[in-house]
Parts: C-alpha cells; sequence; structure tokens
C-alpha cells in the first residue's frame, strides 16, 4: 500500500532513522523486519516497522514511549539512553500521527497512523 502525507523531512527522517535503528539493533539473530504500509477500514492508512525482537519485552508497551524506559531492564549488553522512542512518539504527535506499540505474536510493531 501506499500514501502520502505532508510533513517534515528532517522529523520524519528522524523518526525512520530512529525506528529503522531500533529495529536492526533488537532483531535476534536470524530474525526478521517488515516495513509495510496499509489501508485498514474507514479509509486510514497505516505504516508499519515491525520485528522479531531479541528478548521479550518486560515491560507494558505503552510505557516504552517514555524516557529511559527500556524493553528489558536488565538488559546490559547494548547501548542507549531509552530516550529514542519518547523522542519519536514527540515528534509523530507534534506532526500528527497517532502512534502505537504492539507486542504480539512474536512481534514488536510500532504503528503509525
Amino acid at each position: 500500500g501506499s500514501f502520502n502525507r505532508k510533513a517534515n523531512r528532517a522529523s520524519l527522517e528522524r523518526v525512520m532513522d530512529n525506528l529503522l535503528s531500533n529495529a536492526l539493533k533488537y532483531t535476534k539473530e536470524g530474525g526478521k523486519i517488515n516495513i509495510y504500509s496499509k489501508d485498514t477500514p474507514f479509509s486510514k492508512h497505516v505504516f508499519v516497522i515491525e520485528n522479531t525482537p531479541i528478548d521479550a519485552v518486560s515491560v507494558k508497551p505503552s510505557k516504552l514511549w517514555e524516557p529511559f524506559v527500556k524493553g528489558d531492564e536488565s538488559r546490559s549488553d547494548k547501548s542507549g539512553t531509552g530516550l529514542g522512542l519518547s523522542i519519536v512518539k514527540n515528534i509523530l504527535n507534534n506532526l500528527g500521527f497517532k502512534s502505537r506499540i504492539k507486542i504480539k505474536d512474536g512481534w514488536f510493531k510500532v504503528i503509525i497512523k
């Protein structure tokens, strides 16, 4: 699927860079990353980045948008501050997008509407 939406290019590049970097960093060996857009009922356009994560996420998905929160608090082998998704959420909100994180059937999904 495809759709057009006007938004600040630099801000969207920051969002995509963060989400793709996270997917690459946190996908298990031999795992998968999918990136796609689709239409949903009532003409809503959705963009999704999903991956098969290295570890189970030990916090509620909605908490991952908060600053300094990581999916697995005990993980020490990965660098990062826990600010990336918070920045992404802030940018998306400022641009008028809605977003959510969903974890289901072994997939970590970031959904942008």
